[in-house]
């Protein structure tokens, strides 16, 4: 049996040049007079445990609504998020960019609900009201995600193609004129 580890409400971490922090928070009536919420890394991923009411370490929304916070010290490209305890009647809400989706998919693909997946955050939540209008009892954890440094768009190495010619230019006609003279 896997041995839970507690990481407080927040959690940094840092791959392949991708870096930031993961936070849980809570939401809805009552939500500010509830302890912190804190991420729990079990042997299927990352949960939180909101209270006392819901000692439960998935993302499920027992007592609070809770959301997991994913913030990058930089834009990043955003890839793909998995699951992990999903049963048929999970459903999460994914945000970014401030645009919203309601989704049953495992693996998560950003490109296939988001127009913009350049972002430096994003958010994963669970509802007590059933989003889908399925059974209300979401539990699932984050298994893994994946983002991607975002490269120098082609257009910058143009420009700075484009000044380099420029002072390549000014420098060769300068050496020019003191060979002539």
């Amino acid at each position: 049996m896997a041995t839970d580890t507690n990481h407080g409400s927040s959690l940094a971490f840092s791959s392949g040049g991708v870096s930031g922090t993961i936070t849980a928070e809570l939401t809805g009536i009552g939500s500010g007079m509830a302890s912190p919420a804190i991420i729990e890394e079990v042997g299927d991923g990352l949960g939180i445990r909101s209270s006392w009411i819901d000692p439960d370490d998935d993302i499920d929304s027992e007592g609070f609504e809770e959301t997991m916070v994913f913030t990058f010290d930089r834009v990043v490209q955003l890839d793909f998020i998995t699951f992990g305890d999903v049963d048929s009647d999970d459903d999460w809400t994914i945000s970014v960019n401030g645009t919203t989706v309601n989704s049953q998919s495992d693996p998560f693909y950003f490109s296939n609900y988001f127009s913009n997946i350049w972002a430096d955050t994003f958010t994963v939540s669970a509802f007590r009201d059933g989003l889908l209008g399925l059974n209300a009892d979401d539990s699932f954890t984050i298994q893994s995600f994946g983002a991607s440094v975002v490269p120098l768009p082609a257009a910058a190495w143009f420009l700075l193609t484009a000044v380099g010619g420029l002072f390549g230019g000014r420098w060769l006609r300068g050496s020019r004129g003191a060979a002539a003279a």
